[in-house]
């Protein structure tokens, strides 16, 4: 084992809770970009995503407090670092160089790359 503690915060909450945060926040995102239009397959892989990420992150949390590895506390403390961290790189990163995105497809080295 390569640490014989259990830290504070879980970085196993932390980094489940920071996935599904992204997950949820982006799918909201984009089905609020794509509201009005017939876009099924978005919402159904969008619903999918957030049904997958939701329970796998309580699963994780729950299975750190019943297993042993930490307490209640250092998961709870996980968890909201990783929300906390998730929502920031949503509306830190995510959102603001979503438009990039298309300045790189549309480039030579996104056309070389064939980035869609």
């Amino acid at each position: 084992d390569f640490c014989k503690t259990s830290g504070m915060p879980s970085s196993h909450a932390s980094l489940a809770w920071f996935a599904c945060s992204i997950a949820v926040l982006n799918f909201r995102r984009r089905a609020a970009a794509h509201l009005g239009t017939q876009n099924r397959v978005l919402d159904s892989f969008g619903k999918i995503l957030v049904m997958v990420h939701v329970p796998i992150a309580l699963a994780v949390s729950t299975s750190r407090v019943y297993l042993g590895y930490h307490s209640f506390a250092q998961v709870a403390a996980g968890s909201v670092l990783g929300l906390v961290a998730g929502a920031a790189w949503h509306f830190f990163v995510m959102v603001p160089f979503a438009s990039l995105f298309t300045t790189l497809e549309t480039s030579p080295l996104g056309e070389f790359l064939g980035i869609r």
